[in-house]
């Protein structure tokens, strides 16, 4: 009977972490979901705000002489970013692609421990945390970029070239 008890609290535990396990993954799918659409959000937004306020001050006649290849640097940088959070994408569905792989390439028994390694779950293994690391940097990638983006873009705010004299 004792043993008996100890099989069903073993099996309650491993439910419990079971599922714990599956609600950790959803969620941390979703929000590294969120995290990109924001990377991407972020430096696209910032791209067509750029152009927005260049396109404004061009329309405006405004006598300042623009700092053109300043302007195209820092868009080059968000878009550097957008590129990199669309990459970020990218990996993180074939981490996802390659852990569902890797589950599903493990040998299943009827004996303790019920299920076995294989070379090929091992070698998605590997490849599903290669990817993720890929996913992880890209990221970095992504947000540095527009903190760069922002500097560089500062730059031409802060310390706006000189103006060319009205003829009135």
């Amino acid at each position: 009977m004792n043993e008996d008890t100890d099989r069903q609290a073993a099996e309650n535990a491993r439910k419990r972490v079971s599922d714990y396990i599956a609600f950790a993954n959803q969620t941390a799918t979703g929000m590294s979901s969120d995290a990109i659409k924001a990377m991407l959000l972020l430096n696209g937004g910032a791209a067509v705000a750029m152009l927005g306020f260049v396109a404004s001050v061009a329309s405006q006649g405004s006598q300042v002489v623009t700092d053109l290849p300043a302007i195209v640097s820092a868009l080059i940088w968000f878009a550097w970013g957008a590129g990199s959070a669309v990459f970020t994408s990218m990996t993180a569905y074939a981490v996802l692609y390659l852990q569902g792989a890797n589950a599903a390439s493990y040998h299943l028994s009827d004996h303790p421990p019920y299920i076995h390694r294989t070379c090929v779950s091992d070698f998605y293994k590997w490849c599903s945390r290669a990817m993720h690391l890929l996913a992880v940097l890209l990221g970095l990638v992504s947000i540095a970029a527009f903190g760069t983006g922002v500097y560089k873009l500062s730059d031409i705010l802060l310390d706006p070239p000189l103006s060319i004299p009205s003829k009135n």
